[in-house]
Parts: structure tokens; C-alpha cells; sequence
């Protein structure tokens, strides 16, 4: 599943954490809808926030 590989590179890499972090706390959630905008796969935004503030 897409989403369980996400979560996966999000715990294993804290620099990309960071980015993520930084581009929600500036941009919000339609930072990170622009970040994981891929028709070859759909993650919902909300699960990805949930990813980065669960830490």
C-alpha cells in the first residue's frame, strides 16, 4: 500500500520529515496536497498530516 510505504520513508527519514513538517506549518494543507499531487496514486492529505503529528 502506498500509504504504508509513505509512513514507512516519513519515519526512516528525518530530512524529509522536517520538509514536510515546514511545508505544512507554511502552506497548510494545500501545501501538501501540491507536494502529493500524482495520478498514479492517491494518498489522502489527511493521512499524511496524521503521519507528521503523530511524532
Amino acid at each position: 500500500m502506498a500509504e504504508t510505504d509513505i509512513q514507512q520513508q516519513i519515519n526512516d527519514n528525518p530530512t524529509l520529515r522536517k520538509r514536510l513538517i515546514s511545508a505544512l506549518e507554511a502552506g497548510g494543507i494545500q501545501a501538501l496536497k501540491a507536494i502529493f499531487n500524482n495520478p498514479a496514486i492517491s494518498i489522502p492529505v489527511e493521512i499524511i498530516r496524521g503521519f507528521l503529528k503523530a511524532r
